[in-house]
């Protein structure tokens, strides 16, 4: 198929999917400024299984172990309600969204109240640029733009093999769009321990997948021992009674 190019399509799809993905190095920073808004980021908007900063997120497409697909189309970024205690409870998001989406993804911020750590392209010039450094919560020593500024460098982004390099900054930050929802927000109660376990497991949790397949094959296998055991101590008595 790779040599009749018959598979291309799916190829590009794919490869467009993986392409850009951020690097540890980058989620450290992330992870970092998530302790501004005082708690570690919930839910990742922006995601495939691949590259999810955390276990719960949404897709582009449907992919087994996604919340949801299209970030844009959820009713809700702020809150959701839990399916341990059926309390809302405030979301913390992780936003990294395309450079096409960016205009939707900062409307939607802005009427949900969200609050959530961004990564987007260092551009000043930016007509939304003012909106998010508003929202900004995050300061750098001696810094005017109220962003931590990464480098156009590899060690940040993951270029995958065929595609441009990446010759562009980008911007970090905390961000809390919630001062025109403060009273509705002010009503959501802390996250409970069962607000993480009933989620679904963590993508490419491969140590975990493994430790599972090794404990279901061990039952199996004793099941199968005790069964033979059964049989032969039955053979031996019908043979006894003969």
């Amino acid at each position: 198929m790779k040599a009749e190019r018959v598979d291309d399509l799916s190829r590009a799809v794919a490869q467009q999917l993986r392409s850009h993905e951020s690097s540890p190095a980058l989620r450290r920073l992330v992870v970092l400024e998530a302790h501004r808004l005082g708690g570690p980021i919930s839910v990742d908007l922006f995601a495939t299984a691949s590259n999810a900063l955390v276990p719960r997120f949404f897709s582009r497409t449907a992919e087994p172990d996604s919340e949801a697909i299209d970030a844009l189309a959820q009713p809700d970024w702020a809150a959701s309600r839990c399916p341990g205690c059926h309390l809302l409870h405030r979301e913390t998001c992780y936003v990294f969204p395309p450079r096409a989406m960016l205009a939707r993804t900062i409307a939607k911020a802005r009427s949900d109240g969200l609050r959530g750590v961004w990564v987007v392209p260092f551009a000043i010039t930016d007509p939304m640029w003012p909106t998010l450094m508003a929202a900004s919560l995050t300061r750098v020593p001696g810094q005017r733009e109220r962003c931590v500024i990464v480098p156009a460098d590899a060690r940040y982004v993951r270029v995958c093999q065929g595609e441009p390099a990446y010759a562009e900054r980008l911007a970090i930050f905390a961000a809390d769009f919630s001062n025109a929802r403060a009273r509705s927000l002010a009503e959501l109660s802390p996250a409970c321990s069962a607000f993480s376990a009933h989620r679904p497991r963590p993508a490419l949790q491969l140590a975990l997948d493994g430790a599972d397949r090794r404990r279901i094959a061990g039952a199996l296998l004793r099941l199968g021992l005790e069964g033979r055991r059964t049989s032969a101590d039955e053979e031996a008595r019908k043979r006894a009674r003969r």
